[in-house]
């Protein structure tokens, strides 16, 4: 199924949910409510929320571990979630801005700068994705929560049960405190509970960067990274599969003459064919001579000339044009048609794009006479033939899953370290992600009662009125509301507008 149709079959079943939930409850229908309140499950609009107090007494005795250490822990996490407001609010400015210069401008996304984006199923993550996604969101939200929960109990602020949320299809954890306690406490009591959350997401994002960082060297014993991408799937309607096409376990080693060595360098060649005209081929006169089958030339859809008959397509040769700027009559035909397996195998040299002959002399450049969006693809393998691609390039990055890991030995498995390095990054994107957000002062957020007290701890001094320093928290929540709403409706905006 495609990601529309799952995703309406999601929404089908929310709002069935939701209508049989509101008839029970308006017929008082009491082994339905009797349910309801002795599971804590409560059902709403998009949404199933779970509560439930088992989780209570490990957080008891979480909070009243080691309090020196626990002590020192939040102290220190609040300092640092204080003095990463400002870095947040920078960072999503400056993410605004720049989806704006993009829009007035023809400059390319530089991705090494470092920026903010708002992952959504289905639009730009992979539904293949998601499982890795719905975990990563549960586990960095449990996480969060978990903060909140110990420094609440360190501070004497009871408990009163942890719960679980499904909106739509993302899964969350949160706990629910005695808001009347927390109200009570002093501003930097009450810091330190609403800090916990946002310092135990930075903990947890470092885990991972530092995870990312250690894996490569783990795994040598077991596997070669940086020499390559191991193929681990491919679908059973892909076009690159075939008798010498690639198979399962494959090492690539180059896309045309672009070096693959791990998943980065392998988006960014095919993202290079996919851009880039299909290069050309230096190639001597006798070979083409004494190859060349051509027919009279007849125009193809996609704006491609064809001069190979249907039986010469079937079996592998491809219309090549000449490409020549030698300045002096050339004893070639414009069009050749010519094995492409046998031309490139021969060890030919690539020639420029252009329309320029950059073959050393006597050779010549010829290229193929192809449409638009169809490229010709050499697929290097550490073994075994080139693999021979005809199409568009897109199809190879959507039907052909890698991995960045190559067994040394036959038992091990690439697939392995590669769901292990793609989980442990979206635990880094998440949980940073969730650290941003919910330090900038955005109502519904934790940065929403963070900027409040802040404004009562440093304004006290300078403005004795509570309800201007109300006022002003107020103002900072509006305007990073308008800021954050911004920084995920830009590229849509940008985009669809």
């Amino acid at each position: 199924m495609d990601t529309v149709t799952i995703l309406c079959s999601i929404g089908f079943i929310h709002c069935v949910l939701f209508f049989f939930n509101t008839i029970f409850k308006s017929c008082c229908h009491l082994p339905y409510i009797l349910f309801l309140k002795k599971t804590g499950i409560d059902v709403k609009f998009m949404m199933l929320q779970w509560v439930t107090p088992c989780l209570n007494r490990p957080l008891q005795k979480w909070g009243i571990w080691r309090p020196r250490f626990l002590q020192w822990w939040f102290s220190v996490g609040t300092i640092t979630t204080v003095l990463l407001l400002p870095f947040a609010i920078v960072l999503l400015a400056r993410t605004i801005m720049k989806e704006l210069k993009q829009r007035l401008s023809t400059e390319a996304h530089d991705p090494s700068v470092l920026d903010t984006v708002v992952i959504i199923p289905g639009y730009n993550l992979p539904l293949s994705d998601f499982a890795y996604y719905g975990i990563t969101i549960l586990l960095c939200t449990f996480v969060h929560e978990v903060g909140h929960a110990v420094a609440a109990v360190r501070e004497d602020v009871h408990i009163h049960g942890t719960g679980f949320s499904l909106f739509f299809i993302l899964p969350a954890a949160y706990v629910y405190l005695d808001t009347s306690q927390l109200n009570a406490l002093a501003p930097s009591r009450k810091l330190r509970v609403l800090c916990a959350g946002v310092w135990h997401n930075i903990v947890l994002a470092l885990y991972a960067l530092l995870v990312l960082l250690v894996l490569p060297i783990a795994y040598q014993p077991f596997y070669i990274y940086g020499e390559g991408v191991s193929v681990t799937d491919i679908s059973p309607d892909s076009s690159v599969l075939g008798p010498t096409g690639l198979r399962q376990y494959d090492v690539i080693t180059a896309l045309n003459e672009c070096p693959v060595t791990n998943s980065i360098s392998w988006k960014k060649c095919l993202l290079e064919a996919l851009r880039n005209p299909t290069p050309g081929y230096c190639i001597s006169a006798e070979f083409v001579r004494e190859n060349d089958e051509s027919i009279a030339e007849h125009p193809v859809a996609g704006g491609a000339v064809e001069c190979c008959s249907k039986d010469a397509s079937a079996l592998g040769r491809i219309c090549f044009q000449l490409v020549d700027d030698s300045g002096g009559p050339v004893a070639l035909p414009e069009l050749s048609c010519l094995s492409a397996r046998e031309l490139i195998e021969s060890g030919n040299e690539l020639c420029a794009t252009q329309s320029l002959n950059s073959c050393a002399s006597p050779l010549h450049c010829l290229r193929p006479t192809i449409g638009n969006h169809t490229k010709l693809v050499t697929i290097h393998r550490s073994e075994g033939q080139v693999v021979l691609f005809l199409g568009n390039p897109a199809e190879i990055y959507q039907t052909v899953k890698v991995s960045d890991y190559t067994p040394r030995w036959e038992r091990c498995d690439p697939l392995v370290p590669q769901v292990v390095e793609t989980f442990t990054k979206y635990v880094y994107l998440i949980s940073s992600g969730l650290a941003v957000a919910n330090v900038l002062p955005v109502f519904f957020f934790d940065g929403q009662h963070i900027s409040a007290v802040l404004c009562d701890l440093l304004l006290a001094k300078y403005v004795n009125d509570s309800s201007t320093r109300l006022a002003i928290s107020l103002c900072l929540n509006v305007l990073g509301t308008l800021l954050l709403v911004t920084g995920v409706l830009m590229p849509f905006l940008l985009k669809y507008v």
